[in-house]
């Protein structure tokens, strides 16, 4: 089934081959994260996550309309919190944010994030959970959360000392720095950098790249690099070891083997 497959107040899914788009859909607010989105998302992670238990997804695109690609949390619900003296942050960084960045690390398949304009706060670490993060040239990366007084959080504090390493995470982090998309690029946290103009169709062909691929080694993949960074060298040894053994047992794996023994490129069907 290709098409729109959901329209909520603050999110449109779309389908298109194998390649979910999850179109943020707030552009009038710079799709800033109110209740509303953290509802919709909530709302059909089960439904994305049968997709692809049915073989129906090879990966999914995180966009936005309009100008900016997320300005983080929406302040104007904090500032209605704080008037009405309710506002507890932990609660809502466990009600909302976790089980978003659990469903994207633990999707099995990879998730890219097309990101223009600016992106702040959550908004940031919102891409920055991703596993590839593709760039505007006119994107503004904003490490605003000093700026408000809060530390990072949506797992900026995980992920951005694994992109960069600890020196200059504290460094983007302490002096809420914004940063441009060339520099992002060469500072590892983005992958590519494409023309405004471009930016969509250039991200949609990686994302058909690999849909077109093994599911199940892309998603192993995944897992591999991801986790490495917890791992010993030996226990990282041993995943590899077990995940191999996965992809050798697949179906893709002998008729990838076959293709290439008959000069032919092989045809993935990710089973």
């Amino acid at each position: 089934m290709n098409g729109q497959l959901i329209k909520n107040e603050t999110i449109v899914v779309d389908k298109q081959d194998r390649i979910l788009i999850i179109t943020l859909n707030r552009p009038e607010k710079s799709n800033a994260i109110n209740n509303s989105m953290h509802e919709d998302f909530q709302g059909f992670f089960a439904y994305i996550n049968n997709l692809i238990e049915s073989n129906s997804l090879g990966s999914i695109i995180i966009k936005s309309n309009g100008k900016n690609f997320c300005a983080g949390q929406d302040l104007s619900e904090r500032k209605t919190n704080i008037e009405k003296n309710n506002l507890n942050l932990e609660q809502s960084i466990q009600k909302n944010y976790i089980p978003l960045i659990n469903f994207i690390r633990n999707a099995k398949v990879p998730i890219i994030s097309c990101v223009q304009g600016v992106a702040a706060g959550a908004g940031l670490s919102l891409a920055l959970c991703t596993d590839l993060i593709i760039l505007s040239k006119d994107a503004t990366l904003d490490f605003a959360f000093t700026r408000v007084g809060l530390c990072p959080d949506t797992a900026m504090s995980w992920h951005l000392p694994k992109l960069v390493g600890p020196s200059v995470a504290l460094g983007l982090t302490l002096t809420a720095e914004k940063l441009n998309a060339i520099d992002a690029m060469k500072i590892g946290i983005a992958w590519k950098v494409f023309d405004p103009t471009k930016l969509e169709i250039k991200t949609i062909e990686i994302a058909q790249k690999i849909a077109s691929g093994p599911n199940i080694a892309n998603y192993l993949t995944k897992k591999l690099i991801w986790e490495s960074f917890e791992n010993s060298l030996e226990k990282q040894l041993q995943l590899e070891k077990l995940s191999i053994g996965i992809c050798g047992k697949s179906a893709d794996y002998r008729n990838a083997i076959l293709s290439f023994a008959n000069k032919k490129a092989p045809v993935f069907y990710g089973k």
